[in-house]
């Protein structure tokens, strides 16, 4: 997860130990519906692109990164 939000954002990782773990969940859920450039380009070669889901909880929007 640490790899996604980095290459991203372009944060080191002094920034992202800096930000407030409810902040990061927040890019998290607006990826979900956006997801960042790098992670469309992998879709779009090398797999088919996922039906969009609707997030509930906490624990599915951390599987649904991992799905990433």
């Amino acid at each position: 997860m640490w790899g996604l939000v980095i290459t991203a954002t372009g944060w080191t990782v002094q920034q992202l130990e800096a930000t407030p773990w409810p902040d990061v969940l927040e890019l998290m859920h607006y990826w979900v519906a956006f997801p960042p450039i790098h992670i469309l380009v992998k879709k779009g070669f090398f797999k088919e692109a996922d039906q969009p889901r609707t997030i509930t909880n906490p624990d599915e929007l951390q599987a649904a990164i991992k799905d990433f």
